[in-house]
């Protein structure tokens, strides 16, 4: 009986504890689309963190919006100078490509300007705690 119980309990304890992992799967895709608002005259309080708070924001007023399109590299201006290209973020009208997979979103350039060697935009999977820092750290 009390292997039994030994044995139920460590599957319980297995399954009660979860923490959130991003993929690839998870950001952004070609066909999304991203409304980015900003209010340039915020007047709100957050107030305090932690349980059992509320906070409102229903004061906030958009002073413009900016519309992102996720799409798809091909048939856009420069995707031949992209050939590892496979996802494109289209802010009216300038191109930046990216290759994601699911270890990371590479950054590759923007427009005609191609970068030297793709840039870490987000690695992946993402998980609670995770740092990560590329290219030159400046200590002030």
């Amino acid at each position: 009986m009390k292997k039994r119980l030994t044995i139920l309990l460590l599957i319980f304890t297995n399954y009660g504890y979860s923490q959130i992992t991003v993929t690839d799967m998870d950001i952004m895709g070609v066909g999304d689309v991203v409304y980015m608002s900003e209010d340039f005259n915020p007047n709100i309080s957050l107030g305090n963190s932690g349980a059992n708070q509320t906070w409102d924001f229903s004061s906030l007023q958009s002073s413009y919006t900016d519309v992102i399109d996720i799409i798809s590299p091909i048939g856009t201006p420069f995707y031949s100078s992209y050939p590892s290209s496979n996802i494109c973020v289209d802010i009216d009208g300038d191109f930046l490509y990216f290759n994601k997979s699911s270890s990371g979103v590479l950054a590759l350039g923007q427009g005609d300007s191609i970068f030297q060697q793709p840039t870490m935009f987000m690695p992946l999977p993402l998980n609670y705690g995770v740092n990560h820092i590329d290219g030159p750290c400046y200590n002030y």
